[in-house]
Order: C-alpha cells, then sequence, then structure tokens
C-alpha cells in the first residue's frame, strides 16, 4: 500500500527521542515523505523547547516516555505556548508507559503511533505518519459552527442509552463531553473509542479521574448502569444486547471493520437494533469511515445523530462520513456536545432500570 501525500504545504517537523538511533531512523523516515521536512532534532525537552521557540515547526513527534524525563512537560508546554503545534506520540508502546502515553492524549497529543518492529517496520512506520500527517496537517481550519443538517427538529425523548464513537483527537473530546455532563445527567453513555489493547484500561481510569464520572472498560455480559460510562476493549468488538428487559454489554470476535476491533459500525448498528428511538449517536473527531454506516442504521431506527465540527476536529474524517452519508441531524463544536445530548434527552425516567 502506498502512503498517501501530506497536504501541498510543507509540513515542518521537529523530532524527539531520547535514542540518538531512533531519532536519526525516524528522522529519514519523515523526510521521505513527500511534503514533509525535518527541521531539527531533540534529545531532551530542554533542547525541543529551544528548537520550538526558534519558530518554524508545524508537527512534533515525541516519544513521552523518555529515560530521564516526562514527555508530558512538553507537551503541556506546547498546549500553552504554541497551541497550533501538532503533536504526534511515536512510543514503543511498553504497558510501563501505557498510563503516561494515555495521559498524554488526554492532555492534547493527536495521535498515538506505537513503534513497529521486525521486517516491513520501517515501510509500516512511514504508512503510519503518512496517513497521520496527511489527516492531522491543515492548511486553514474552517471556522466553528453549529449547523443543523437533516430536516425536521430533533425533539427531547426518552434514551436509555447514549452511543458514542471517537478516534484520532478523541480522547480529550471525550473528557470534555462527559465532563459536561451534570451529576443528574444518568443516560449511561457507552464509547467505542480505537486506541492500543493496552492503552485502555488507563484511559478508562484516566477519563473516570478527570471527567468525575464513574465509568471502565465494559466487562462482557454486564449490565449498563445509569450515571455510568463504559469502553469497548479487549480487542473485541461491543455490542449492546437486551437480556430480561435490560440493556447489557457483550464482547464479539467477528472481523475487523474499517481495520478496527473494537470498530463503532457494529456498536452503532447493534444499538439501533436494540434500542431504536431511545438512543442517540455521537461521533467525533477521527480518521478513517468508522461510524458512517452505523450512523445510518442509527438514523433509520429513529435515533438522531450529532457529529463533531471540522475547526475542533484534530481529523474529520469520521465526522464528515456522518454528514456525507445525509446521517447527522446536526454540526456542533466539540464544547456543544454535551449540550445538544442534554438538549435531545429527557431524563424523567419512570421505567426503573438501575
Amino acid at each position: 500500500m502506498n502512503a498517501p501525500l501530506v497536504p501541498p504545504r510543507v509540513a515542518r517537523v521537529l523530532v524527539v527521542d531520547d535514542a540518538a538511533s531512533y531519532r536519526h531512523v525516524l528522522s529519514k523516515i519523515l523526510a521521505s515523505i513527500p511534503g514533509v521536512e525535518v527541521v531539527g532534532l531533540a534529545g531532551s525537552v530542554a533542547a525541543a523547547r529551544r528548537r520550538i521557540e526558534q519558530g518554524g515547526v508545524d508537527v512534533v513527534t515525541l516519544d513521552v516516555n523518555l529515560s530521564e524525563e516526562s514527555g508530558l512537560e512538553l507537551l503541556e508546554w506546547t498546549r500553552r505556548r504554541h497551541p497550533r503545534l501538532i503533536t504526534i506520540l511515536v512510543t514503543a508502546g511498553q504497558a510501563a508507559g501505557a498510563r503516561t502515553e494515555v495521559d498524554a492524549l488526554l492532555t492534547g497529543a493527536a495521535a498515538l503511533i506505537l513503534k513497529p518492529f521486525g521486517p516491513g517496520a520501517v515501510d509500516a512506520l512511514r504508512n503510519q505518519l503518512a496517513h497521520v500527517l496527511n489527516a492531522a496537517v491543515k492548511v486553514e481550519r474552517a471556522p466553528s459552527v453549529t449547523a443543523a443538517l437533516s430536516a425536521g427538529e430533533v425533539r427531547a425523548a426518552t434514551r436509555e442509552l447514549i452511543a458514542v464513537g471517537a478516534s484520532t483527537g478523541g480522547p480529550p473530546v471525550l473528557q470534555e463531553f462527559l465532563g459536561g455532563l451534570p451529576a443528574s445527567f444518568d443516560v449511561p453513555v457507552v464509547i467505542v473509542q480505537h486506541m492500543p489493547v493496552a492503552h485502555v484500561p488507563f484511559f478508562a481510569e484516566l477519563l473516570a479521574a478527570k471527567s468525575g464520572r464513574p465509568g471502565r472498560v465494559a466487562a462482557d455480559g454486564e449490565p449498563v448502569l445509569r450515571g455510568h460510562f463504559y469502553l469497548a476493549g479487549h480487542g473485541k468488538h461491543l455490542v449492546v444486547r437486551r437480556t430480561h428487559g435490560r440493556l447489557t454489554l457483550h464482547h464479539d470476535t467477528g472481523p475487523e471493520e474499517h481495520f478496527c476491533r473494537p470498530a463503532v459500525d457494529p456498536f452503532f448498528r447493534s444499538v439501533a437494533a436494540v434500542c431504536g428511538p431511545a438512543t442517540l449517536g455521537v461521533v467525533m473527531t477521527g480518521m478513517g469511515h468508522d461510524g458512517g454506516a452505523g450512523a445510518q442504521a442509527l438514523r433509520a431506527a429513529g435515533a438522531p445523530v450529532v457529529v463533531q465540527d471540522e475547526a475542533t476536529s484534530v481529523v474529520w474524517s469520521m465526522p464528515r462520513s456522518v454528514v456525507d452519508r445525509g446521517a447527522a441531524c446536526l454540526v456542533a463544536p466539540r464544547s456543544e456536545l454535551s449540550k445538544v445530548v442534554m438538549g435531545w434527552t429527557r431524563t424523567d425516567h419512570k421505567d426503573g432500570t438501575p
């Protein structure tokens, strides 16, 4: 598979890694991608700061687990001082560093790429970097707008479940979304976020701590409880069923969809089939087309769908796939997503659901 080209404007990249040999390898790989210019190499947070302050940097590739210091310090600094700078985590993905990497995603890193090893590793890394750069580096962001797309007003209705799909750039949006729902909003939220398997438990833990809403990685067969959020994990699709009148979550080992497992589409399809109009879908920033067909299934079942707008998305591929299929009722900035969900939901339930 040939790597896609990045946008016509040159993406100027600073490589930050404390291993000199890997800095050299990564710089050569990046330089081989059309439209990419490597403008510097840094082996420490201090060296990276100095180069960024000189200007002319669009993207930082960062191994957040540096041997003598944490790359989180650099990421937090860039978010304050250079918020338009794109940070891509390129890391070994070892279990010991997974929590720090998830923290970096919540802090605002655009994407996480695991360093591949073995035959074909160079080509694999080149393709991954090219895909992310192609999706995340934009010549100009569109203004942030809220726009109604489908005909007819969405009326508030009782919801059994809020179904959410996200990918590249999703973690901080999910944190803001869950944190924006008041404690009185007790409709359960079930989420498929594309993420390496080893990172999902840490993501659930940190997301609960930072959002203030209880949640966890979904276990096979467990009932859906009000006021909680659940994350798909275990490297398996997550689907919803109704067992003895209660919503339950189940793992599915079916084939990958959109090269992902878990994927958003099989989850959305199951929610549409089980909940019908008593649900609503949310599609956040992400690369690829996962969620588009699933959103169509939700709309066909009478459930509304809101998608994140382009201006506040790291990558507007997943939301755009929903819009292109005519399945989006509303396009809204990330800061408005929780308000939209609350406006579309009646919480005066009297059904005795736990």
